[in-house]
């Protein structure tokens, strides 16, 4: 699905390739001149920059902990972004 770029121009790919209870993972690809990681202090503006991919909402915010890592694609020239998104023991995904 092509969404728009955390920075607020251009467009990139992004797809949730995992969900269970505790974990949801999305990759993100593409090129900008931003790059792909929002910096995981940032876990307010990924939310509402990922949160419809991965169907959680930003009120979760504070109950989750975030990694974000970019990965070699040495097949294309596109830049790839895994985000691994951790819900915290006492949690539970709205």
């Amino acid at each position: 699905m092509r969404i728009k770029h955390w920075q607020g121009y251009g467009a990139v790919n992004a797809k949730r390739i995992s969900k269970d209870n505790k974990q949801i993972i999305i990759e993100v690809s593409g090129n900008h001149e931003y790059g792909l990681a929002i910096g995981e202090w940032d876990i307010y503006g990924m939310s509402k920059w990922l949160g419809k991919i991965g169907k959680f909402k930003k009120e979760n915010v504070l109950n989750f902990t975030t990694n974000c890592y970019l990965k070699d694609n040495p097949e294309n020239t596109e830049e790839v972004c895994e985000y691994i998104i951790n819900l915290k023991e006492e949690s539970k995904w709205q």
